[in-house]
């Protein structure tokens, strides 16, 4: 459960920027519908990227990756946030989908190495509803935030989704290790 409240921080923030890329683009930078129709594309095909080329990561660096993962993602929400013009947003974007790409897998890879083998299908299954469930509540989060203090300032609360996650993301993996290594010991 600890992991999948990680997980569902990091999809919330992730489906964020996918579901909002091109308002944002649109609305705030006044780009028009061709060039903020990009946004999306953009971010899904850096995350792609990121995800195939990280695939092979060590296992044993996964706090560290989440936690540069949680970084990054947070610093281009903030960067996106505070763009004033399209390039400095779409670096910003770029930077959140790099950052956001690598967490979920990881996560996953945790959860699956602290379960044992009976437990695996049964833990999955958990991360993926937990994780769900940020994923759908991730664009609510932004709408909501945007609707009470515009769109830049719901950049700022995904920003702020990636600090709490590169905050939390220590702690609550040294307790996942540290349990699965007394129930497997």
């Amino acid at each position: 459960m600890l992991v999948g409240l990680l997980a569902a921080l990091a999809l919330a923030g992730e489906n964020a920027h996918q579901s909002w890329a091109a308002v944002f683009f649109e609305d705030v930078l006044g780009t028009g519908t061709d060039l903020s129709s990009t946004a999306p594309a953009m971010f899904a095909a850096v995350a792609a990227v990121t995800r195939f080329s990280t695939g092979r990561l060590n296992s044993a660096q996964a706090t560290r990756t989440v936690i540069l993962g949680a970084a990054a993602a947070a610093a281009g929400a903030a960067l996106l946030a505070g763009s004033t013009n399209v390039a400095t947003a779409w670096v910003g974007l770029a930077v959140a989908a790099a950052g956001t790409a690598v967490l979920y897998p990881t996560l996953l890879g945790v959860v699956s190495r602290a379960s044992n083998a009976a437990a695996q299908g049964r833990a999955t299954s958990m991360l993926a509803t937990i994780s769900y469930l940020g994923f759908l509540l991730g664009p609510v989060y932004v709408g909501l935030w945007s609707e009470a203090a515009g769109l830049r300032s719901a950049m700022i609360a995904v920003a702020a989704l990636g600090t709490l996650l590169l905050f939390l993301a220590p702690v609550l993996l040294r307790r996942v290790s540290t349990n699965s290594l007394l129930r497997k010991g």
